[in-house]
Formats: structure tokens, sequence, C-alpha cells
């Protein structure tokens, strides 16, 4: 089990490039819609960003336990000569008592990402500079991190998502694409994500992501049937904090239920006659589908 031990005093607008056990990550590429020039000059990025992400300290907290699987999925749709643009697949893993594997805590998806890169390229971690690849990699870093300190602890993902905002702020202030600092309530950005990640108002909800992991997920192991009386009620209590706190969309709550919610079709599909999946296609229409298919 992963918890924060220490608070290290480190300045967070520091450039930070030591020896660090909190990601492991896994990076794959996909070149096919390159030509073989393109392709040779990022043959060696897998490679890169897995040294980049596995060597960085991206947070000045000290942790203990296994360090943090992420997968990376990168597809290349265009580019050469040093400019890139891609599609990139983030998902991180949390460890789960008495299982192996894991499970999801975070699963998303970059679109429009557009880089440059050069081959043999080496990237550093300097939260005081934006830098197109290695930026939107310490995002998502930073969030898989802040999203597994709160499985552990309650609220524990503060400081981290604090640290966040730092990020998209500095992405917002050069205009960068994805970081804009404008959008409509609901709308899915990275603005309006660490927005509610850092709202007070959202504390209760994160609770209850807490309460999913600790008093569910990890007790399965030990007790299954109180595990699943209290993720039933966890659930119910989601569906009631979006009725009476909500007054539009929460991108953190669509954060959550689209990473969990096959996990959350199988664990309920044969709970209590299927009961429970009204309650979740209620509480999350966009994955109706996945809710019906688990009758």
């Amino acid at each position: 089990m992963k918890k924060v031990l220490t608070i290290i005093p480190l300045l967070i607008f520091a450039v930070v490039n030591t020896l660090s056990l909190e990601m492991k990550a896994t990076v794959t590429v996909n070149t096919d819609l390159l030509d073989i020039n393109a392709r040779n000059q990022v043959s060696d990025i897998a490679y890169q960003l897995e040294n980049y992400i596995n060597n960085t300290r991206f947070v000045d907290v000290d942790l203990e336990g296994e360090p943090i699987a992420v997968n990376l999925n990168i597809t290349f749709r265009s580019g050469g000569n040093g400019s890139y643009s891609a599609q990139l697949y983030v998902e991180g893993l949390r460890e789960v008592a008495g299982t192996e594997g894991g499970t999801v805590i975070y699963r998303g998806v970059e679109n429009e990402w557009m880089f440059n890169y050069n081959q043999g390229a080496i990237q550093t971690f300097n939260t005081m500079r934006f830098d197109n690849l290695a930026t939107i990699i310490d995002y998502y870093m930073l969030l898989v991190i802040g999203l597994e300190l709160d499985t552990y602890s309650e609220l524990g993902g503060a400081q981290v998502f604090n640290q966040l905002r730092q990020i998209v702020s500095l992405g917002g202030s050069k205009q960068a694409p994805g970081f804009e600092m404008r959008s409509s309530p609901g709308e899915f950005t990275k603005y309006n994500l660490v927005t509610e990640l850092t709202d007070p108002r959202f504390d209760d909800f994160r609770l209850y992501m807490y309460d999913y992991y600790v008093s569910g997920l990890d007790l399965m192991a030990e007790d299954d049937e109180i595990a699943m009386l209290n993720l039933e009620d966890i659930i119910k209590d989601m569906a009631t904090f979006k009725q009476d706190k909500l007054s539009s969309p929460s991108v953190l709550m669509q954060m959550f239920f689209d990473s969990k919610a096959l996990e959350l079709a199988s664990i309920f599909s044969e709970y209590e006659e299927g009961k429970m999946l009204d309650v979740l296609r209620q509480l999350d229409p966009s994955n109706g589908q996945v809710y019906n298919n688990a009758r």
C-alpha cells in the first residue's frame, strides 16, 4: 500500500531531476501513419519518455510502496523534421489488496497533441518552463499521482493537485492548446478538472472516491459481503451528491465514471438482480450502454 510519509521542503517552482520511485511507466508508440524518415526520427521516443518519467521526482512528498504503474500509448497522426501531431492515451493503475494487476484510477485521452521532438532529446522537469512535450507528460503524471494519493488517505492528493493547478496556469499563460482557462461549465478541460479537484465543494465527492477504494475494493479480499454493501452505499451517496450539490455537469465525476464504468458494471452485474445498474445508468448516463450490456 502506498502512503504519504513525509513532506520534503522543496520549492514547487524548482527544477527537479533526481532518481525517484514514484512512477513505473510503460510507453508504446504507433508510427504507422508517418513516412519512413519521420518514423526513424521518433524511433527512440518511447525509451526517452520512459526514462524521463521513471527517473523524475514530480512531487515533493515521499512515498512508500511500489511505484505507480502508468501506461501511455502515443499514436502519431502526422509530422516530421521535429514537429508532430499525435493522440496520447493515459492509464494509471492502483494496487488492490489481495489481487494482482490492480485497478484503473485514471483513463483518459489527449486527442490533439502537437509537440516538438528531436531524436535523442532528453526531457527535464521544470515547472517554470512550458514545453509542449514534457509539460503534457507532467500534467498527466501529477494527475495520476494526486488521484492515487486520494485513494490511500482522505484528500491525500491536495498538495499535488495544487501543484497541478500551477502547471495548468503555466499552460494557460502561454495560451497553449488544451490549457485554455475559459470554458463552459461541464466541458471536459484541464482547467475545469483541476478547478474541481481543488474546490472544497467537491471534497465530499473525493471522499466518496477514497471510500470506494478503501472500504470497497481493498476490503473485497477480506469480507466481500461488507465490501459490496459499502460500495452500494458509496454509489448512492454519489447519486445524492449529484442531485443535491451540482447545478451543472461535473468533469471530476465524469472522469471517475469514465475510468470505472467497466469495473462498476462487472461488480454490480449480478448484485441484487442488477438493481444498482439502474442507479449507475441514471448517475452516469454517458456510459449507460456499458451498464445495459452488464445485464
